[in-house]
């Protein structure tokens, strides 16, 4: 592709020097218009001011300089031939490749070493009985004027619409980049979110198997298959995300859970030792497939820091308050006894939990509270629906 591109603008540019060199042996010889005519000396002039362009885009200054020396030489040593085009497709280069102040003082100098040339060429050619010489230098002077103020814009013009395109492109391209680093995040956030909350799961039941196995081997194994289920459950999600990254459908996505996957996550929360009740304040709500995602990542990373953190028998309320916008508060109490040993990820879960809520319009807090810790996401609200009842609290004799 870049190789027909180059074969194409070299082309242009043989057929534009081909152009300009026989309109100055047509337009330019003081002789005669027929090109059999041209003496050696104007088509050796000629083709030297014409061969000239091919440099200019490269040098447009350097061939204009070239161009306007050239200019002046014709018109000191030749009487027969005075360039006609050269000058006007340099200052057309120029003014389409520099910037604003370099075009300007082209375009002075340009005019003020040709429209002497072309008046005194002018006056040296017989007047007509009905013009003075006054009204032909106006005539001369106006006329360059006009012709190199047209190459002049025309030049200005197709860098501004060069420039115009250039910036399109660039602005496309950090869009595509900007969408390509968006869905990394988020395909980050969905492994990290998955991957978490099934390696802390499997940790707490693993812990808890070791410490029970040789007291209660009944309860240990039982732990060991809820240990299978999730790793079981956390390859299947991550065959899945991997399959729509495979995938070549560019509408193909990852599934998205809804608020029905609350009730899932809450259950194995409650298996996995946690004392977790639901409560549905206000208005019901139904959130956008965005929100709903949100509501259900935060839910799981504040449980999963509840597994992690939380000492044993630690009650988890999960408040879900519909209304003008929403309010999901995931608060646990701290437990009555030490957290099951496990380390210390660097917080990285609430950072992403605070780039997904800022993602969809909300705001995220995050805080110890008493001898607990409080997640707290104000998100955008959705359109009011019915929700499942909230969970029965659990008795407080039954802590710990």
């Amino acid at each position: 592709m870049n190789r027909i591109r180059s074969w194409s603008v070299q082309t242009r540019e043989v057929l534009l020097v081909l152009g300009v060199f026989v309109l100055e042996l047509v337009g330019g010889s003081n002789t005669t218009s027929d090109v059999g005519a041209v003496s050696l000396t104007t088509l050796f002039a000629a083709g030297v001011g014409s061969a000239a362009l091919f440099w200019r885009r490269g040098h447009p200054g350097l061939v204009l300089t070239a161009a306007l020396v050239h200019n002046l030489a014709a018109a000191a040593l030749l009487t027969d031939y005075r360039p006609l085009a050269v000058v006007p497709v340099a200052l057309y280069s120029l003014a389409a490749r520099c910037g604003p102040e370099r075009a300007v003082v082209a375009l002075i100098v340009a005019y003020g070493l040709t429209a002497p040339v072309v008046v005194l060429d002018e006056l040296s050619r017989p007047i007509a009985p009905t013009d003075t010489e006054l009204g032909v230098v106006r005539a001369v002077l106006l006329a360059q004027a006009v012709a190199l103020l047209a190459c002049w814009g025309a030049g200005r013009w197709a860098r501004a619409t060069r420039r115009a395109a250039q910036l399109r492109e660039e602005v496309a391209e950090f869009e595509r980049r900007d969408a390509v680093r968006s869905e990394r995040l988020r395909i980050a956030r969905e492994m990290h979110d998955v991957v978490s909350h099934a390696v802390t799961t499997m940790t707490v039941q693993a812990a808890a198997a070791r410490h029970l196995l040789p007291v209660d081997p009944t309860r240990a194994a039982d732990a060991l298959s809820r240990v299978e289920d999730g790793g079981t459950e956390a390859v299947g999600e991550l065959r899945t995300m991997l399959g729509v990254l495979r995938s070549d459908d560019p509408e193909a996505d990852v599934p998205t859970p809804g608020l029905d996957a609350l009730g899932p996550l809450i259950d194995a929360a409650r298996r996995n030792g946690l004392w977790v009740r639901r409560v549905d304040v206000g208005e019901p709500v139904d959130p956008s497939p965005e929100v709903a995602l949100t509501i259900v990542r935060v839910v799981q990373e504040a449980l999963t820091n509840a597994m992690k953190y939380a000492g044993k028998g630690a009650e988890v309320v999960v408040t879900l308050e519909g209304g003008p916008s929403i309010r999901l508060a995931v608060r646990d109490d701290g437990g009555t006894g030490p957290a099951v040993p496990h380390p210390r990820s660097g917080g990285f879960g609430l950072g992403g939990l605070a780039e997904r809520v800022a993602a969809v319009g909300g705001m995220l807090r995050a805080a110890a509270v008493g001898t607990g810790f409080e997640v707290v996401a104000d998100l955008p609200s959705g359109t009011p629906t019915d929700l499942r009842a909230g969970e029965p609290r659990r008795p407080r004799a039954a802590a710990g």
